[in-house]
């Protein structure tokens, strides 16, 4: 038998702001330049095979030279083929990172980006985002987002031999969200010493990130 006496402080649920981070400045630079020079009727041609591509990646790609012959006669192969490999990799990250239709329009506006080319990815992203994550959730594995942590301090005041005993036990609760937005919550208890070794490894980790992030810059 024992009696707890608890302490309890929880953190604040904090959602991970998501940027643009893994879509690379050739690919921002080809949506903002080549892009825009394509007329609406091969622009929109191009978002809609793209989104298409996007929910059948096994064949992404896979006859760019027939696409072009088909719905793009008379224009620039180079063009259509960089515009079209940009736009794929901006709507797979942006997907990937789960980003809503809004965080994508705002990323394309602060990336300078015209409205004739972020409307049409804004627009096709919101009609196939769900298409798109669930594909993507099947042909690969992503570990689930932390997105938020609740905690909480247990003192064993006594235990069933007698005697009192001030034993601290914290019991962590981590709010996590997988490929396709469902929650769940990971509970495990640790005494201090497992608590700081814990803490210990999140800081190494953060080290070795950051370290990778400044050695790509």
């Amino acid at each position: 038998f024992s009696e707890a006496l608890l302490v309890e402080s929880e953190g604040e649920s904090a959602q991970v702001a998501c940027a643009m981070e893994g879509i690379s400045p050739d690919t921002l630079n080809v949506l903002k330049k080549p892009a825009s020079s394509l007329s609406d009727d091969h622009l929109g041609v191009l978002c809609q095979l793209v989104f298409s591509e996007a929910q059948d990646l096994k064949n992404a790609g896979s006859s760019t030279d027939k696409i072009l012959s088909k719905h793009f006669d008379g224009a620039d192969a180079a063009v259509i083929k960089q515009v079209h490999a940009a736009v794929l990799d901006f709507v797979l990250e942006s997907a990937k990172t789960d980003l809503e239709p809004e965080d994508v329009a705002s990323n394309l506006e602060e990336a300078n980006v015209s409205d004739k080319v972020a409307s049409k990815l804004v627009d096709g992203f919101r009609e196939h985002k769900a298409a798109i994550r669930t594909r993507l959730q099947k042909i690969g594995h992503s570990f689930p987002q932390v997105t938020g942590m609740n905690w909480r301090l247990d003192y064993t005041l006594r235990s069933s031999s007698g005697g009192k005993v001030m034993l601290p036990t914290y019991v962590i609760s981590l709010k996590t969200l997988d490929g396709l937005g469902r929650e769940k919550t990971v509970q495990f208890t640790c005494n201090r010493e497992q608590l700081k070794d814990f803490l210990r490894k999140v800081e190494d980790a953060e080290t070795q990130v950051e370290r990778a992030i400044g050695s790509t810059k």
